[in-house]
């Protein structure tokens, strides 16, 4: 059997400066403030830090309505009676089951910089997942008394290809946006208001790209049980979203979104926003810290600022994902905060089972009941080999980008495999729409 190869063919379709020039005091004084300010730029830039918004919009939930802290012990006390639970069961020889959380991505812009690649965007789900399976391959930056405590959470994201109408999507949309800072208030989830609407948050975690403060805080969500429904989700600065593209270092391995997702399944940060060791962040084996850690600590961090509490432990654990460390130093979650978020997910964003906001692993959508198209690899470096059951009859076959642009279109016929190449495109993400007398299936197709 011969393999049809498909392609886009297929469519018609320095001066030199006088030493002797004299400066009076008015423009040496000029020229001072200007070195003087560009060396302050480039040592702001050198001491950059991590500051992550999410404590700052807890303390604002709180101050609007002082009865959510009540509410939010009492949601610790069922967590915790839930964990217990799982401990028991863990005994008996059970375990939790891989759910995986359908993700959107609202991109808002005011320039080209902000509206990052697909490809970028696509970076990122693939650090989150290697990350929250305890996949990531710099799992050696862990000190050896703290890898036994390394954890697989058990959750993984897959770019929506369903949105909460029933109908094909990318995971993804954007809209250009003339509001500077759009992320800094309430407008960046308020269509009205020039932002983009959440997606129904009991199904998918929402992320919005856009700029916050103009890049001090590299991103923010919100506890469970905190905030409406409409603005559940995590608003993140395109410049820290990602490891390709416009990322910024030192946060340019994806580690922001890694650690805002941990507050989404109600992480605390891991010295509880509070220096003086009076508090802890609900987590038994992670050491009580006196404060955040920058930068990329050396180990043991004991007497430190951003040291241990206790003596009896060997040191903060400063490449945990819930401190502030950079990126490149950030790199595990621990077995309780893995028992934790679990207990979030099963608790109170327990809808997150339910969600067919991502399709089966073959990517595939039936909006009129066609029978069953594979297509392998997927995603894949640019060649997409598509199968079809033998009761499919011969039919069309279509490639489509983003916007609708159709890339190729060609006949394929009944039990015979067709090879798509897209080699010539960039990556992203595409659509192929199967179309015969049956009906059409849409298939999302990434490539890499």
């Amino acid at each position: 059997m011969k393999t049809m190869i498909i392609t886009n063919h297929a469519i018609i379709r320095h001066k030199t400066i006088n030493a002797s020039l004299r400066l009076d005091n008015a423009m040496k004084k000029h020229i001072l403030l200007l070195l003087l300010a560009s060396l302050s730029l480039r040592v702001t830039f050198a001491q950059q830090q991590r500051h992550c918004g999410t404590h700052d919009r807890y303390e604002q939930a709180i101050a609007n309505d002082p009865s959510l802290v009540n509410r939010r012990l009492q949601m610790e006390v069922q967590l915790q009676r839930w964990i217990e639970s799982k401990q028991l069961e863990k005994s008996t020889g059970n375990s939790n089951v891989v759910v995986t959380v359908p993700v959107v991505i609202h991109v808002l812009y005011t320039n080209s910089a902000q509206n990052i690649s697909d490809a970028q965007i696509l970076s990122q789900l693939d650090v989150l997942n290697e990350d929250y399976g305890l996949r990531n391959a710099d799992t050696t930056v862990t000190p050896p008394v703290f890898q036994p405590l390394m954890s697989d959470v058990q959750i993984q994201f897959c770019l929506a290809d369903i949105d909460p109408n029933g109908n094909p999507t990318s995971g993804i949309e954007r809209r250009q946006v003339t509001i500077n800072r759009i992320g800094n208030g309430n407008r960046y989830y308020n269509y009205n208001q020039g932002g983009l609407s959440a997606w129904n948050a009991d199904y998918y975690l929402n992320f919005w790209l856009c700029d916050i403060d103009g890049g001090s805080t590299l991103g923010y969500t919100y506890l469970p049980g905190t905030v409406n429904s409409n603005q559940d989700g995590i608003v993140i600065d395109p410049q820290y979203f990602g490891t390709i593209g416009t990322v910024t270092p030192p946060f340019n391995k994806g580690r922001t979104v890694t650690h805002e997702v941990g507050h989404w399944f109600n992480l605390e940060h891991i010295w509880a926003d509070e220096s003086g060791c009076a508090a802890d962040d609900y987590v038994a084996d992670t050491p009580q810290q006196k404060g955040e850690n920058y930068g990329c600590p050396s180990y043991p961090q004991t007497n430190q600022s951003g040291g241990r509490c206790n003596s009896a432990d060997p040191s903060s654990m400063f490449m945990n994902y819930m401190d502030y460390t950079d990126d490149a130093c950030m790199v595990m979650f621990t077995q309780g905060q893995t028992a934790r978020m679990q207990a979030a997910l099963n608790n109170f964003r327990s809808s997150l089972f339910t969600s067919n906001g991502c399709s089966a692993t073959t990517g595939v959508k039936d909006i009129n009941g066609v029978a069953d198209v594979n297509v392998m690899p997927n995603p894949s470096n640019g060649v997409f080999t598509f199968r079809f059951a033998n009761e499919i009859i011969a039919g069309e076959l279509i490639i489509t980008d983003l916007q609708g642009r159709i890339l190729i279109k060609a006949i394929v016929e009944k039990g015979e495999p067709a090879a798509v190449n897209l080699g010539n495109e960039s990556a992203g993400i595409y659509f192929a729409h199967v179309i015969t007398i049956n009906g059409t299936s849409v298939i999302r197709l990434i490539k890499n």
